[in-house]
């Protein structure tokens, strides 16, 4: 419901006010309350008894915009994506449709609410295999206190291990190491080599290199140059028919 409440100047002692909607009659006096539909015209009209007036009746109008009450409606994403290793740092993020001028966010892990998490990314290094994350955002604006919620969960790997549906199971080992390791397993399908990408965290390929099969396995050592960081890389398999990326901590 709005109210309309109409201020005079030059009305006199007893001005006379005359409400329409979209020219329509509908109501007296100063004051006029109504629930509007979008797009309705509300026009106030005054007759004075000013004496010095130089009309009689005046008018004044205004045009109501209603905006339909929806809630949010939220999807999240992941970087580098919803299934990482353990111990990774992933960085998840709301994006919000219907969430007005100032939505609120709240995100939590399993059902229990995060303290602090209330912008619309989320970061954590401590997320375990098949942890619930979920974002709720709270519309503001026009139609504040509506609710809408999104819920992922991720998938965490150990480190340094890769199995696929396809029947890859690799293994670094160690995991962490120095820059020297050894990379061994069983490759599914009838894949001859297996190409070998090391990456590091700003996504450069810091080690190229090709793996051969034999008889369906890799046993493989890698020696990384002696001027990387410590820090996390990524190890990236590739076969002609599949790609699988897994985590190892270099510490010299």
């Amino acid at each position: 419901t709005v109210t309309y409440t109409a201020t005079d100047v030059a009305g006199g002692t007893s001005p006379f006010y005359v409400w329409k909607k979209n020219g329509v009659t509908v109501g007296a006096g100063p004051v006029y309350s109504y629930v509007p539909a979008n797009g309705d015209v509300i026009t106030c009209e005054m007759t004075s008894n000013f004496p010095c007036r130089l009309q009689d009746v005046v008018s004044s109008d205004v045009k109501m915009r209603v905006v339909v009450p929806q809630a949010p409606v939220v999807t999240i994403s992941a970087n580098p994506g919803l299934s990482i290793s353990e111990g990774q740092n992933v960085r998840l993020t709301a994006h919000v449709a219907n969430g007005g001028s100032e939505p609120l966010y709240r995100w939590s892990v399993n059902g229990t609410v995060v303290s602090g998490a209330t912008n619309a990314m989320y970061m954590s290094n401590e997320l375990q295999d098949g942890d619930e994350v979920t974002a709720e955002v709270t519309s503001g604006g026009y139609c504040a206190g509506l609710v809408g919620t999104e819920t992922v969960t991720m998938k965490v790997s150990p480190l340094g291990v890769g199995t696929t549906a396809t029947g890859t199971d690799v293994r670094l080992l160690p995991n962490p190491n120095s820059g020297r390791f050894t990379v061994r397993g069983t490759v599914g399908g009838d894949a001859k080599e297996v190409n070998v990408d090391v990456v590091d965290v700003l996504g450069q390929v810091v080690y190229r290199g090709v793996v051969r099969v034999q008889n369906g396995a890799i046993d493989e050592q890698l020696q990384l140059g002696g001027d990387l960081a410590n820090g996390m890389y990524m190890l990236n398999l590739r076969t002609a028919t599949e790609v699988r990326t897994f985590h190892f901590v270099m510490q010299k």
